[in-house]
């Protein structure tokens, strides 16, 4: 089986609707700032607190998925967010592969949106070296 892994079970990769992509970013908005309030870590408070202030100036890749492994519209949606999309003179990469980073800080993130239940499920801030 391809997909997420969800729990015990994988999630079926599907295409993220311009709907669903618009509520995951309503949540991302609305919790980020939340998240940032409430972590007692110094240094992943710090990275939240710069993503949360520049959050509308990351390029997103999106990726849905449905936790019951279903076709239909995403109930999952995977957002990749990234300061720059110039990796290696390749212009369109970011459009074609889904690109993982290494470190970078705060400058890459990801998270993962439950559109059912209106919550972000993982929210991960990029080390730096």
């Amino acid at each position: 089986e391809t997909g997420w892994l969800v729990g015990d079970s994988v999630a079926a990769p599907v295409w993220a609707s311009e709907a669903g992509v618009a509520r995951a970013e309503e949540i991302l908005a609305g919790q980020i700032p939340e998240r940032r309030d409430a972590e007692t870590n110094e240094y992943s408070k710090e990275k939240l607190v710069e993503v949360a202030s520049r959050l509308d100036d990351y390029e997103r890749q999106y990726i849905g998925a449905r936790a019951d492994g279903t076709d239909g519209d995403a109930d999952l949606v995977y957002v990749n967010a990234l300061c720059t999309t110039d990796f290696g003179g390749e212009p369109d990469a970011i459009s074609t592969s889904v690109m993982v980073v290494m470190d970078g800080g705060a400058c890459f993130w990801t998270a993962v949106v439950d559109l059912t239940s209106g919550e972000i499920t993982r929210l991960s801030v990029n080390g730096d070296a």
